[in-house]
């Protein structure tokens, strides 16, 4: 699990980075919350501060999404939403 917040458009080289595309995107004041279809990995979403954005993502943009590997977190197969989220 990745928190949309964590995600990173167009990492630039910085992190190991996936093609994704744009699937929708929505403005909402100081943030912009999109869709992107990564290929061989599905849907996520993604959180953006406007202010950061060098330029916003639009609908049907080809770009590339990457992340820390210290914000992924991994759960056992099956597991339950009792699963203890408390920061190691």
């Amino acid at each position: 699990m990745i928190r949309p917040e964590n995600v990173v458009v167009d990492p630039g080289g910085q992190l190991p980075s996936w093609p994704a595309v744009v699937e929708s995107v929505r403005f909402s004041g100081e943030l912009t919350r999109a869709t992107v279809g990564v290929e061989g990995v599905g849907r996520l979403s993604v959180t953006l501060l406007n202010a950061h954005a060098a330029r916003r993502p639009m609908r049907g943009d080809r770009v590339r999404v990457g992340w820390r590997t210290q914000d992924l977190l991994v759960f056992p197969a099956g597991a339950s939403e009792d699963v203890d989220r408390t920061p190691r």
